[in-house]
């Protein structure tokens, strides 16, 4: 990806009541070529932005005009990228008009080298990727220390993004480590750098963790259409194609847009992004309406904007239904997830906030039946169905990088799994930035034969799928794998576990109805000559009764490690993780009843 340099972004007041935002007076450009810029509007008619530098005109790169969220205040905004990499050292005047409107300022292009990166694959192949910049040992900030995300939800962004394996960054003399990276399954190469004059890099980056057969899914993302986000969408689209990631679902708020079409220009394959959205669960608290929850519904049929159903304030059951019984469907039926169940944590050195937190704000009591006292808006199961009011197919176990929700939110997947509640469990990167939410750092694998979107869709409704930041499990039951309904009693179950060389795993564990019923301790033994992680166990378990299995890998619950060396720099927050959906267990083969 062309990184931009994320430039502190003022406010000036202008005839007409709207203004431009654009780089503070003086700013430095960054150690990437691409700028932002956002033109806050009084009227989302009035958009005609133009940009120009030292009056020649800009190509503005996939400008779009979104509705400002509310706490934000009022108006529109109009974000673009463009790109003045080509500039030489200077002083420069950014120009942006709408109407009759100017407002300029002052741009300094430092004198810096010109790096020129190629990266490859094993065969010497181009490949898309990341590349971190590192000095002194540490990450750096090749953003100048500005930001456009005034959520301040984002952090600095320490990587350039290079599609078809090419990408430029701009720096300094002086002595740095370049690290190459192609998303979880990949590798991570390190080159030092001496920068004394302009020059090429090649870095080959092989896949250590390779996945046949799965296409790695990111099912929460966000562009600058969501009003929480200032992500434009050129960067999004390259942060998407560099992340090594198979397929993304693209769902702003309220916004549905094809990716295909949204993307145009940037050479998107038809079949990577999903056209979704994310929409607000609103209920009824002592005669209010309140944020209950957020759940994504995909795929989309494009065109089906003002078939999807309202926000209203109603209990979830209502919502649900109705979303079941809309025309928006594209081939398959939706898959509705329900997101955050337990909350939000927009950055790792803060604690989770309650918002749109479905259960805490509903309740859910795991001592307490369903359709009663607390739990009785989910409403009770019939034979063939579950409780209307969390009829989901899907719930985000993991969002974002928090290791903190993932486990309460874990307690409350294995509660509804041991009641005889199916749904698939997901972990997703929830991306409204660059950098602290990272598309693709949290993934879901999907196991199908058939790439294209709706046996993929299937695929997922029906749990053949399995989750990581990082870290690889897989788990086999006689033949049985996950997604299954495996038939008898006691088997002997097969785990594997994987990690690329530069992702730290401390231990694996197999857990039924709940309960860890094995675990092993992983060492730097298990690893090969150039630390990848594979290693197999055989485990026996005892099966009395209808239930469910599991594998999960990474560190024991309740751990946050202090130190997880290079993993911890280039995605601070994140935790390695992973975790297989589950192997359903029919012990007489009269169908899966774990509740009685």
């Amino acid at each position: 990806m062309r990184l931009l340099p994320w430039l502190l972004l003022v406010g000036c007041a202008q005839e007409g009541g709207h203004y431009f935002e654009v780089p503070a007076e003086g700013a430095e450009l960054g150690h990437r070529g691409l700028i932002p810029v956002i033109v806050h509007l009084e009227s989302p008619e009035l958009n005609d932005v133009r940009l120009a530098v030292n009056g020649r005109g800009l190509d503005e790169l996939l400008p779009i005009t979104r509705r400002r969220i509310s706490f934000m205040g009022e108006g529109h905004d109009w974000i673009a990228t463009v790109d003045l990499g080509h500039l030489k050292t200077g002083t420069y005047t950014l120009r942006a008009r709408v109407g009759g409107t100017v407002s300029t300022v002052e741009v300094v292009v430092p004198e810096r080298n010109r790096i020129d990166l190629e990266l490859v694959d094993e065969a010497s192949n181009p490949v898309a990727g990341r590349v971190f910049v590192f000095r002194d040992g540490e990450p750096m900030d090749l953003s100048s220390g500005f930001g456009i995300d005034h959520n301040q939800r984002d952090i600095d962004v320490s990587a350039v993004d290079c599609l078809e394996g090419e990408c430029v960054v701009f720096l300094e003399p002086g002595d740095y480590e370049l690290l190459g990276w192609r998303g979880l399954r990949g590798g991570l190469t390190r080159v030092p750098l001496t920068v004394d004059a302009d020059q090429t890099v090649q870095l080959a980056v092989p896949i250590e963790v390779p996945t046949p057969g799965e296409l790695a899914s990111d099912l929460h993302i966000h562009t600058g259409r969501s009003g929480d986000s200032w992500v434009p969408l050129w960067l999004r689209y390259e942060s998407l194609a560099s992340a090594g990631l198979d397929r993304f679902v693209l769902t702003d708020h309220h916004n549905p847009a094809k990716p295909s079409e949204l993307f145009a220009g940037t050479g998107i394959a038809e079949d990577f992004g999903v056209l979704g959205v994310e929409r607000d669960l609103r209920v009824g608290i002592d005669g209010e309406s309140r944020a209950g929850g957020h759940m994504n519904v995909f795929p989309l049929a494009s065109g089906v904007s003002d078939l999807i159903p309202p926000v209203q304030t109603e209990p979830p059951a209502t919502t649900l239904a109705a979303y079941r019984e809309a025309p928006i469907a594209e081939e398959v039926p939706v898959v509705l997830m329900l997101n955050h169940p337990r909350g939000i944590h927009f950055r790792p050195e803060r604690e989770p906030q309650p918002q749109w937190q479905l259960f805490n704000r509903m309740g859910f009591d795991h001592t307490v039946p369903f359709g009663s006292g607390v739990n009785a808006w989910m409403g009770v199961p019939t034979e063939d169905e579950k409780p209307p009011g969390i009829d989901f197919d899907a719930v985000e176990v993991v969002n974002r990088f928090s290791i903190q929700l993932y486990e309460e939110v874990r307690a409350d997947w294995f509660e509804l799994l041991n009641r005889g509640v199916f749904m698939v469990g997901t972990g997703n990167s929830d991306s409204h930035g660059l950098s602290v939410e990272m598309a693709g750092m949290t993934a879901t694998l999907v196991r199908t034969e058939d790439e294209a979107i709706a046996p993929w869709t299937e695929a997922l409704r029906e749990g053949r799928a399995r989750v990581t930041s990082g870290v690889f499990v897989d788990l086999t039951l006689e033949g049985a794998t996950a997604g299954d309904i495996r038939v008898g009693g006691d088997a002997e179950a097969t785990v594997r576990v994987q990690a690329p060389s530069w992702v730290p795993s401390e231990r694996v564990a197999v857990i039924q109805d709940g309960v860890e019923v094995w675990s092993a301790v992983l060492t730097e033994t298990d690893r090969d000559a150039n630390g990848v992680l594979d290693r197999t166990f055989t485990v026996p378990l005892t099966i009395a009764a209808d239930g469910w299995v599991i594998a999960e890998a990474g560190f024991a619950v309740g751990e946050i490690p202090e130190d997880l060396g290079v993993y911890g720099q280039i995605a601070p927050g994140y935790v390695p993780v992973g975790f297989t959906n589950p192997v359903r267990l029919d012990v007489e083969g009269l169908g899966w009843d774990p509740a009685n």
